[in-house]
């Protein structure tokens, strides 16, 4: 995370961002996408997708559905974003996420909306607002919690999972 409200404080934190992400990918099914978690790579790298997590265009499918298979994407990749946010505040500080990292968390999501897909303010503001009530609400969950805290340390140990043994440590989300 570059902006400096947003930027990790430590390989806690950067652990606690992981385990977030992650829960939010299984939260808006998007498992199938994940490869594995590695607390070692590069900030920003940590998510190790399968390469059909990009979507890249097909000249067969119709304008409409290309821009639908990338709105999806970008809910996905914003959920994924937010979810390391929220749960770094959430749960790695017991607090909501301060004004700057609102604002920063916010502007960032903006501006990859307008990019991948010229959404209006009113569309952004929509899916943005969507997303921020459910994932609140998830990250403010006792038993997501201590889900996430066991997989951010299973990730400081391990350095890396794979994304079956990340998706077993996940699977009660399907019963919250």
């Amino acid at each position: 995370m570059q902006n400096s409200a947003l930027k990790y404080k430590d390989e806690n934190d950067r652990s606690m961002g992981l385990a977030g992400s992650a829960i939010a990918l299984v939260i808006w099914d998007g498992e199938d996408k994940l490869a594995a978690i590695d607390l070692d790579s590069l900030p920003g790298e940590g998510m190790e997708m399968t390469p059909d997590f990009s979507f890249a265009g097909n000249p067969r499918l119709s304008a409409r559905l290309a821009w639908q298979m990338m709105l999806k994407q970008l809910e996905l990749t914003s959920a994924m974003v937010m979810g390391n946010v929220l749960c770094r505040s959430y749960v790695g500080q017991g607090r909501q996420p301060s004004s700057s990292a609102r604002a920063a968390l916010r502007a960032i999501l903006r501006d990859e909306a307008i990019s991948a897909c010229s959404l209006e303010d009113d569309e952004f503001d929509q899916m943005y607002s969507r997303l921020l009530d459910l994932q609140s609400q998830i990250f403010a969950h006792n038993e997501v919690a201590t889900m996430a805290r066991t997989l951010a340390a299973d990730l400081l140990s391990r350095r890396r999972l794979t994304a079956a043994e990340v998706l077993d440590r996940l699977d009660r989300l399907s019963k919250i």
